[in-house]
């Protein structure tokens, strides 16, 4: 089982956190090795707030119980923290252009397969097995993972339909055979025609994949199989949607 990144995981949703959760986050990433010999009343207390929140922290987060949070953080205490994701800034050597975007491919890589449900990549695969065909769509960047998909599960002989334009979308799910699968892949997994997509899918009887950021979001809560890609704590202004794909690229491979 490979060793989950807490401090990283937790910064990429501390925003969506109650008041009370952040609470325990604080705490947390302040002290990490203290963690690890508390319980959760210890926890709970030099928090101040309740055993109940420390639960709900955990699931939150993506993690199962306090004994897991327990040993993911364990195992992270002596390690060297590397550097954090960032974007190319203005007069860098070509050198640390190369260095800052290899460990920003490396790292969103890293934490996706960290983040993705075994179970559940084993459910798509049975899904997009069976389906007689399988229809796939993204906005923007994520527009060329579901171009990536469709190129790549044709090479296999898996018929795949990428689709730009939700309307013609739309009217192929409403023609869609019994038993069709549709991949929709959203960084946000919250824009608007991608809820929609959710919602006509479900109404027509197309099972739905969703590939979006770890986290809370429409797509992951709604669709069929929701997979999880790393949630990057990224620059507010960067220049473009390079971890985010790389991570959706590792979910289609």
């Amino acid at each position: 089982m490979m060793t989950i990144n807490v401090k990283r995981r937790v910064e990429s949703i501390y925003d969506e956190l109650t008041k009370s959760e952040k609470k325990i986050a604080d705490f947390v990433l302040s002290n990490p090795g203290e963690v690890t010999g508390m319980t959760t009343s210890d926890l709970a207390n030099q928090a101040t707030a309740s055993p109940a929140t420390v639960i709900r922290f955990c699931k939150s987060i993506g993690i199962d119980s306090f004994t897991q949070l327990k040993v993911a953080l364990a195992s992270g205490v002596t390690k060297e923290e590397p550097i954090e994701n960032s974007d190319i800034e203005a007069n860098e050597t070509v050198d640390s252009i190369k260095e800052k975007l290899l460990y920003n491919a490396y790292q969103s890589m890293v934490d996706t397969t960290k983040y993705l449900d075994n179970q559940k990549i084993e459910s798509a695969v049975e899904v997009i097995e069976g389906a007689p065909v399988v229809y796939a769509f993204g906005i923007g960047a994520s527009w060329l993972v579901a171009e990536n998909f469709m190129q790549k599960f044709n090479r296999i002989g898996k018929s795949v339909i990428a689709i730009s334009d939700i309307h013609i979308m739309l009217a192929s799910l409403a023609s869609a055979p019994k038993g069709s699968v549709i991949l929709l892949v959203s960084n946000s997994g919250n824009t608007k025609e991608i809820s929609y997509l959710v919602e006509s899918a479900s109404r027509y009887g197309v099972k739905t994949i969703g590939i979006s950021q770890f986290g809370s979001n429409y797509l992951s809560k709604k669709a069929d199989i929701g997979l999880d890609t790393v949630k990057p704590k990224e620059a507010e202004l960067r220049s473009a949607a390079t971890s985010s794909l790389h991570a959706q690229f590792m979910v289609i491979d």
